[in-house]
């Protein structure tokens, strides 16, 4: 990722948050440069810790959603179930 900035003929690289010449030759030593390429590994791993966590999150509620219909399915827990419930959502929505 990079920007072009204005006149000035420096260019923002979004990655190692520096501005570099907008020249090939720059451009080129920076990408095979250690910093650009440790930050491009970071950048990558973030990115890939971040969908594992959405995804560890989306079957933990896919899981909960199940045992509630389970739960659902078996009938009310105890008597006077519903009107708990009702009496739980009033309180919440006060």
């Amino acid at each position: 990722m990079s920007a072009v900035l204005g006149q000035s003929g420096y260019t923002w690289r979004d990655f190692c948050k520096i501005f570099i010449s907008n020249n090939p030759a720059s451009i080129r030593n920076h990408e095979l440069g250690q910093r650009h390429k440790d930050n491009v590994a970071n950048r990558l791993t973030s990115m890939r810790q971040v969908k594992a966590a959405k995804k560890k999150e989306q079957k933990e509620a896919t899981h909960v959603l199940e045992q509630i219909e389970a739960k659902r399915k078996e009938g009310p827990i105890f008597v006077g179930e519903e009107e708990v419930f009702h009496q739980v959502h009033q309180i919440i929505t006060i």
